[in-house]
Parts: structure tokens; C-alpha cells; sequence
């Protein structure tokens, strides 16, 4: 591994724990209004799954002494996770869409595709052999972290005016 790259991971790890911890009981405290809304819960599963994502692939990039084929597989399984997470979320709550906002709709979608790419990506990279593939994976996650942030700030301000 990279030098640097056990305290990048690390960072991500607690940087991912705490949004998720807070936001879990953001939702919880919140339910019944989250419920209120069409398109809501699935904003929420696809929020606390990207959070959940970065802290997955970062725990597990942590072990110390894997292959370099493991590291990966590791980032690959976050890739179909963030793929699955958000075209669940998009596709299952595209009958919420409110008028005029197709474009919003589809941004969200296509953003949520190119975070699982991305980790697809850097899992190939790493999985052959390129240790380049750690620089993919860190676009994997900043990505998440903006798509998290901003379902985040919807389920914990929005919901509240």
C-alpha cells in the first residue's frame, strides 16, 4: 500500500462513523416524517448506504498484510453496493418525482452511477496489481461523501421547514 494511505483510510473511517452514527438517529427521532414523504426512505437508505460504503471499503482496506487481489475485491463488493444502493433508491422512488424536476431526478441517478463506477474502477486497478488504483478509490469516496452530504442536509434540514 501507498505510504500515507493507512492514515487516509483511517481518517475516512471515523470521518464515515460519525455522519452515519448521528444521521441513524437523525432518521430514527424523525421516522414519521421521513415516512410523510414520497421518495424520503429511499433518500435515507441511499444516504446511510453511501456513509456506510466509504466505512466499509475503508475498514477493510485497513487489514493489515492482504493481497493486493483482496484490497480489490474489497473495493469492488463498496462499488456493487453503491450501485445497487443507488439505483434502489433512484428507480424506487422515481414515483415521488415532483413536476419539473425530471433533471434533478436523472442528475441524482447519473451521480450515483459514476460513484459506483468510479469504485468498480479503482477494484479492477487494484485488483491486477495497480496501486494507482488507491487515487480512483479516493475519487470513489469524495464523491460519497458529496452524495451523502447532500441527502443528509435534505433528511435533517429540509424536512424540518
Amino acid at each position: 500500500m501507498k505510504p500515507g494511505a493507512v492514515h487516509y483510510l483511517a481518517a475516512n473511517v471515523g470521518a464515515a462513523a460519525a455522519p452515519l452514527s448521528l444521521l441513524f438517529i437523525g432518521v430514527s427521532i424523525n421516522l414519521d416524517r421521513v415516512l410523510r414523504y414520497r421518495g424520503l426512505p429511499e433518500r435515507a437508505i441511499e444516504t446511510l448506504a453511501m456513509f456506510g460504503v466509504v466505512l466499509l471499503a475503508s475498514s477493510l482496506l485497513l487489514v493489515p498484510n492482504q493481497p493486493r487481489w483482496l484490497t480489490g475485491l474489497w473495493v469492488l463488493l463498496a462499488g456493487a453496493l453503491a450501485w445497487m444502493a443507488t439505483s434502489w433508491a433512484a428507480l424506487a422512488g422515481r414515483g415521488a418525482i415532483p413536476p419539473g424536476t425530471r433533471a434533478l431526478f436523472v442528475s441524482r441517478l447519473l451521480f450515483g452511477q459514476l460513484i459506483a463506477a468510479a469504485y468498480l474502477v479503482a477494484g479492477a486497478m487494484l485488483a491486477v496489481g495497480f496501486s494507482d488504483g488507491l487515487y480512483v478509490f479516493a475519487g470513489a469516496i469524495t464523491l460519497s461523501y458529496l452524495m451523502a452530504v447532500d441527502g443528509a442536509w435534505v433528511l435533517l434540514v429540509e424536512i424540518n421547514r
